[in-house]
């Protein structure tokens, strides 16, 4: 007999206010991470008092392969500024909003109103979303979700209805999709996903099932390659030139952005058959924490998995394996939650499977969308036990462990400090958190500690070049030129994709007097980067005063 609170239109509002209740003390975190590269060095909020209109044509901060995101960051700073309490707010509501659609998505689907509250309900407490709801600059896959989640909706109540309003809802699906796009390219799967319903066999239409799917795909494909041909190119990531004490670096041009240095995983672009195992790695894990979501981390570094015969990668074979098992099982013993929500999963991840190379290839804020199959698997998994003592206990232990590991996590985004120094021990680092982190301290004028982490950074990842030059910076305050130089020259002798090493190694000889050797290095620069004018204005400037009598 199905629950009297699934049964009501309570159910979606308790779902609702769980997901919200859980993430209340984001309200009071500050920014963190990415947040301050899209907010405090976003030229957007240098300027308070705008009307929103005016705020939307600030031309530099909506021209992105994401303007859904950055309208609404921009709508928060109209309304907010710089404080942290509304961006999180925003946040906390999106998040929301997506748990309430998980529910009216899976009851649509299935008609069973105790599966869809229950799968709503872990995805509004799951703590593997802690990532994505803390981290405004994350905000981009809350979004993509909203608009996706929205869209599929909207197309399975297009596949169900039975009166001309139907075209409607086929309407509102296909601008739901074209919006998601452009809030997050992970959308991309969204008419897979909608594929993947259509093989649930749930629909009861009157709709030419093949007639239908024909034109509904083709609209959808020119949606899609509309986007990728108007999607700027330049929209991967970027190393900001620092902003740090010191005058190596007070300079005008402090907001610009260059090629980040190769990350310590490098390996996985250049040899597909590394790349084969670790990302298989990468996906089991993914599978783990789905289930056991202990230890959550930022800036996960994928183990770098070299031959087949690591154990890593046969532990990775067999999950993934008998995962694939289960749900071709699941099919044909007609659990069709089960199965559909193991593919949904699995779909759920092919943007992020670098089968096209992504910069970070593991992050947990990945899962948000793929996570509402595996909620499906889970619930179907826990109403299957029955209604008894003991399958209540056990749902009152999963659910209250997830609660509490989502409110516990919630505390570690309170800021940069507490945030990367819980990352800074364990097994496979990411040279990224010690970077972070010393550039925290370094803005603290805390030089040993700043030290302590960029050291850190390097011995993890020897060519980190914006550790080494920031770490040159720190000798630079401290007085200790010759380890500045020493350091600038290695960082130059690693050929780096940024002017920023060359730069600060020509302002480093120019201090000293070497003036011969500080205009080789501007030359090289300005032939290296013609781009970069700073350096081609001080080259301009340096040889006009050394003509000189």
């Amino acid at each position: 007999m199905e629950s009297r609170l699934a049964r009501s239109w309570l159910a979606p509002i308790s779902v609702g206010l769980a997901a919200t209740t859980i993430y209340l003390n984001t309200l009071s975190n500050a920014f963190t991470w990415d947040d301050h590269l899209l907010i405090g060095a976003n030229p957007l909020f240098d300027e308070q008092g705008k009307s929103f209109s005016s705020w939307l044509m600030h031309g530099s901060a909506l021209a992105s392969a994401r303007p859904i995101l950055m309208a609404t960051l921009a709508w928060d700073g109209w309304l907010w500024s710089t404080r942290p309490f509304g961006f999180h707010l925003t946040n906390l509501a999106l998040h929301g909003l997506n748990s309430i659609l998980v529910y009216g998505l899976t009851a649509s689907l299935w008609r069973r109103r105790w599966l869809a509250w229950l799968s709503a309900l872990i995805f509004a407490l799951h703590p593997i979303h802690t990532e994505a709801v803390n981290g405004i600059g994350f905000r981009g896959d809350l979004l993509a979700s909203l608009f996706a989640l929205s869209s599929l909706w909207a197309y399975a109540l297009f596949r169900r209805a039975q009166s001309p309003r139907r075209f409607m809802a086929l309407g509102l699906a296909l601008l739901c999709f074209a919006v998601s796009l452009w809030a997050k390219e992970s959308a991309i799967v969204v008419p897979a996903l909608a594929a993947l319903l259509d093989a649930t066999g749930t629909f009861s239409s009157s709709i030419p099932s093949r007639h239908w799917r024909r034109w509904l795909f083709l609209l959808a494909a020119l949606l899609t390659g509309g986007y990728l041909l108007l999607r700027p190119a330049t929209s991967g990531y970027r190393a900001l030139r620092p902003e740090l004490p010191g005058a190596a670096v007070q300079t005008s041009a402090s907001s610009w952005a260059f090629e980040p240095s190769p990350p310590q995983w490098d390996l996985i672009y250049r040899d597909p058959s590394v790349n084969l195992f670790t990302m298989s790695s990468v996906l089991a894990e993914y599978v783990r924490l789905m289930v056991l979501p202990y230890p959550l981390r930022v800036e996960r570094a994928p183990r770098v998995i070299l031959s087949a015969t690591d154990r890593s990668f046969l532990w990775a074979s067999l999950m993934l394996l008998s995962t694939a098992g289960l749900a071709s099982l699941a099919w044909s013993l007609g659990h069709q939650p089960l199965c559909m929500g193991i593919i949904w999963f699995a779909i759920g991840l092919l943007p992020v499977s670098n089968l096209i190379p992504i910069f970070n290839p593991m992050a947990e804020r990945y899962l948000y969308l793929p996570s509402v199959g595996a909620c499906w698997a889970l619930a179907y998994g826990l109403s299957g036990l029955g209604r008894n003592a003991k399958s209540s206990v056990l749902l009152v232990l999963l659910l209250s462990s997830y609660s509490a590991l989502t409110w516990r996590r919630n505390a570690d985004w309170r800021d940069d400090e507490r945030l990367f120094a819980r990352e800074v021990s364990g097994p496979d680092q990411n040279a990224r958190v010690h970077f972070n982190l010393g550039v925290r301290r370094h803005r603290q004028g805390r030089w040993l500690e700043a030290l302590e982490s960029y050291q850190n950074a390097i011995q993890l990842h020897p060519g980190y070049v914006e550790a080494l030059t920031n770490m040159a910076v720190v000798y630079e305050d401290l007085g200790q030129e010759d380890r500045s130089l020493a350091l600038l020259k290695q960082a130059v002798s690693l050929q780096p994709r940024s002017p920023l090493p060359q730069e600060l190694l020509a302002q480093n000889l120019e201090r000293r007097g070497q003036t011969a050797a500080a205009l080789r290095s501007y030359e090289r620069a300005a032939i290296d980067f013609p781009w970069y004018w700073p350096v081609r204005s001080r080259l301009g400037e340096l040889r006009a005063t050394a003509s000189l009598p």
